[in-house]
């Protein structure tokens, strides 16, 4: 599992941050999560969820927005055509589904509120499809609510134009992730540096800006 280090004190600042640009608190929290086992669900919510529920109170005691806590798997081996597909640029030559397909039954657990959603367009080879688990919602979102939440969230990526596999949020992470570990690996022999925590510190123009992608 993928642990996440100072996650209350990093989700009170981005609350803060968007208080600044907004003038108010989000009144929905929603968070795609991943690298998470199938084991390791239920921890990774109550701790997490937890973290979020004290940055909030922090802010203040009345600040109780909602929160909706989903993981995302990415690394399986389940895949989905559909044979009687013809070629089309939208399911390529292969009977991929199109993107925007999601499957809610049959195949799912039928103890947890999961599903599998084809987000991105299977333009070469096989499509592969993220499988999406709802642990925790205290907004109550009816499920195709979700569906169209985690269809968009494909949509918004800066780097590419077409939707991509996983929901953005998710990958944005992959991609501050990647560039925090390569600033670490160059400073990590450094012996006079700007680091907190083992980390460089961001200049101000760019630390509440999405650099990294």
């Amino acid at each position: 599992m993928e642990t996440l280090e100072h996650f209350q004190s990093q989700v009170k600042e981005r609350l803060m941050e968007f208080r600044r640009l907004t003038q108010k608190s989000p009144a929905h929290i929603v968070v795609f999560r991943d690298g998470v086992s199938d084991s390791q669900f239920k921890i990774t919510m109550e701790q997490e969820v937890s973290s979020i529920q004290r940055a909030c109170s922090s802010l203040s005691d009345k600040y109780k927005p909602t929160i909706t806590f989903m993981v995302v798997q990415k690394r399986h081996q389940v895949r989905f055509y559909e044979p009687s597909r013809k070629f089309d640029r939208q399911g390529g030559n292969a009977g991929n589904l199109k993107n925007g397909t999601i499957i809610d039954r049959d195949i799912i657990n039928p103890e947890l509120f999961d599903f599998y959603a084809v987000l991105h367009r299977g333009i070469l080879g096989t499509s592969r499809p993220c499988h999406i688990y709802v642990l925790y919602d205290d907004w109550a979102l009816p499920a195709e609510y979700v569906y169209l939440l985690s269809y968009y969230m494909a949509y918004v990526c800066t780097r590419c134009e077409s939707p991509i596999g996983i929901p953005a949020p998710c990958y944005y992470a992959d991609l501050a992730c990647t560039r925090m570990k390569n600033h670490w690996m160059i400073n990590k022999s450094t012996t006079k540096s700007s680091m907190s925590n083992g980390l460089p510190e961001l200049h101000d123009n760019i630390k509440n800006e999405q650099f990294f992608v």
